[in-house]
This record gives structure tokens, sequence and C-alpha cells, in this order.
């Protein structure tokens, strides 16, 4: 196994029946679809994919991955046509989406994407997918919507998919992350993120309405809002003024927000980052991204395009050292442990562009669906995206 996969498998263990490390979506279509096409998509999909069909195992001790067959059916039809309205309607159509993609994975089994089709009417239904974190990443949804979609217009046409032939799969990545993160080079990345975490608080103590539990649980709620056009066109032109990025600015914002709140200047926090750094994985469906550590020292007299220019080149810095997992990071760090909270940071601040992931099917209109989250990894997950208005999420 990769280290990310190692972890997400030892937390399985713990927990079998979480859905904390579930990834998924749900996307509202109108129009004259084909199952039948948007089936054949999916068993296109799992065919190319290994990692989508790869089962875990255990051999003394230690654990290890092996690559099963495709399953046949590879989209499930739910027909809600005959129920009446009730059935069909947005709450419960919701409800059935979310019992969907809670449902425990069994990592043994070898199929780590679930996708069903809830059919409301002839030219309405819900496509609900599921993949387990340990096979897949937010670039991997846009990977199968891209893949599935070409499937599907192929089958339409009568023509073979236009898909480049992968010359790698994720268990080729894996092996080769073991035999090249050793060494120098393992040094080299660990240096870095030693001397950036050297006496770094093991809790950043949000105020909350209750005291802390003892042990962690994965419960959690999730509330988003939408900020008008105009805080997105400002956030912009003041981002472009210092040299960076919007999502350079939102960071320094919610350090500050976070130093405020806490009554401390030492902010650590955390961010995603796709790693996918190597064109040979680039259309790959696996578990690629990492996570990186930020910590910043926010200081009451500067400025706040001071702290952007700092932000800037200590997200750089940590983009430069990003090969290094952060599940090895945790092991090699050893730092602190509390069944009452995250190592490291408890906070993830996440950036997303543009309106989420569709699928391009002829004659047919794909909107995303909000589900609601009812599981959280962290104290606290802020998902900032950056369109028309400025998108917020809490989880």
């Amino acid at each position: 196994m990769s280290f990310a996969q190692e972890r997400l498998w030892f937390l399985a263990q713990l927990e079998p029946d979480s859905s904390a490390y579930h990834l998924a979506g749900a996307l509202a279509l109108e129009g004259d679809l084909s199952a039948g096409a948007l089936r054949e998509g999916f068993a296109a999909l799992l065919a190319r994919h290994e990692a989508l069909r790869t089962s875990f195992g255990e051999r003394g001790g230690e654990p290890f991955q092996r690559t099963e067959s495709a399953p046949r059916t590879a989209l499930p039809m739910v027909d809600l046509e005959g129920l009446g309205g009730a059935a069909s309607s947005g709450v419960e159509l919701r409800r059935i989406a979310e019992n969907e993609v809670s449902r425990p994975f069994d990592l043994s089994a070898g199929r780590l994407l679930r996708a069903s089709l809830l059919s409301v009417s002839k030219r309405s239904a819900w496509l609900v997918v599921s993949m387990h974190h340990i096979a897949s990443d937010g670039w991997s949804l846009e990977v199968l919507a891209r893949e599935v979609s070409e499937a599907y217009r192929a089958r339409i046409a009568g023509r073979r998919a236009a898909l480049p032939a992968l010359s790698v799969q994720y268990a080729d990545y894996a092996v080769w992350q073991r035999s090249w993160l050793v060494g120098a080079e393992l040094d080299r990345q660990l240096g870095y993120w030693r001397d950036l975490l050297a006496e770094a608080p093991p809790l950043l103590a949000l105020p909350t309405d209750r005291p802390r539990p003892a042990v962690l649980s994965n419960r959690g709620g999730r509330v988003s809002a939408l900020l008008a056009k105009q805080a997105s066109e400002r956030l912009r032109a003041f981002s472009r003024r210092l040299g960076a990025t919007p999502f350079m600015a939102a960071l320094a914002g919610v350090e500050i927000l976070l130093s405020r709140w806490t009554g401390r200047s030492d902010v650590l926090l955390g961010s995603p980052d796709a790693n996918r750094t190597r064109r040979e994985i680039e259309g790959l469906i696996g578990f690629f991204a990492t996570t990186l550590a930020l910590r910043e020292r926010v200081a009451g007299e500067e400025t706040v395009g001071e702290l952007v220019a700092r932000v800037r080149t200590h997200l750089l810095a940590a983009q430069d050292h990003q090969d290094l997992p952060f599940e090895k990071l945790v092991e090699q760090l050893s730092p602190e442990r509390s069944l009452s909270y995250a190592p490291i940071f408890q906070v993830l601040l996440t950036h997303q562009e543009g309106a989420g992931w569709r699928l391009d099917l002829p004659g047919v209109e794909s909107r995303p669906v909000e589900l609601s989250g009812e599981s959280a990894k962290l104290d606290w997950t802020i998902g900032v995206g950056f369109g028309a208005g400025i998108e917020i999420s809490l989880s």
C-alpha cells in the first residue's frame, strides 16, 4: 500500500462502520438519459482503474492490496416512478441518497466505487456516487466525470471511447513511493517539516459551547453560505495587488480569525493538496492527495498585506515539500497523541474552483445536488470557493 492507504486501512480496522472517509456526490439529471449507456460508462471506468476494484487483506500483521476482477453490474437502478409524489420528492430523494453514501465499504471485498441511479420519471433521475478515500480523492471525482461522460457519448454515437491509455496503475505508484521516499530524499523532505513544526502547540483550542469529549467522534454537520459577487471581486483585486492568489488571502484571513478566537499568535492548520506532480498519474483514479501543515505567527502590529506576503512564501515552500505524505510526517514526528483531538492540526482549509463535478452528456442537463454532511474528520473544515461569489462551507 501507499502510506496514505495504510493509514486509512488502519482507521477502518478501528471503525469499520464509519463514513468519515467516503467521497460522495449526487447529480440531478434531466433529459433523454440512456441508463444503458451510463451503465456502460461506469463499467468502462472500473475496467480502466484498478484502484476502484482493489481489495485489502492482511498477512503476518501487514496489510496489502490486490486487484479484483471488474463486476458485471456497475450501475443498479432504483425505480421510484411508481411510488407516488412523496417518494420522488426532493426530501425523500435526498434521504435515499444520503443513506446510500453513508453505507460502509468492505475494504476486503474489492468494490470501492458505488454508483446508483434513482429514477424519478422518464426524464428525471438522480445519480448517486460514493467512493472510499483509500482508492480516490477529489481530483479522482473529476477523472470519473470526464471518463464516464466520454464513454457515454461514444456509446450513443456508436464509436469507441477516445480515452488515453494508462501507462501505470495506482499500485505502481505505491511501489514507487515506497522505494523513492527513503534515505537522503526522506531526510530532505522531513527536515523542512521538522523545522516548521518545532515546538508547535499540539492543540488549537477553539472556543466551544461544550467541553471537548475524551474521545473524538466523527459526528458533525454542515452549513454553507454564498457571499455577494462584489466580495469575490474585491478579494480578487486585493490579491492581485499583492501578487497572491485569492486562496492565499483567504488563508491569511482565516489565520487572523483563528488567532483572535483562540487568543494565540501561533496558528497551525492544514490544507489539502492534489499532489499530482507527475504527468503519469494525472489521469489516474487513486489516493494521491496529501495535506500540508501551514503554520503562521500572526502579529498584531503588522498589516494584512504583510501577512498575506508571508503566507504566500510559506504556502509555496510547503508545496515544494508535498511529496512527503502527511501520514509519513505524523509517523516520523510522533507528536503527542490524544483520543480527544487529531494530531498536528485540528482545522482544515480547503479550496475548490468552479461549480463542482458534472457529467457532459448529450441531451441531458447535469446539476450537482448538495448532500448534508453528518460526519467530520476534524474540529472544523472550512471550504472556500471563488466563483461569481465567495462560497463558504463549514463542517
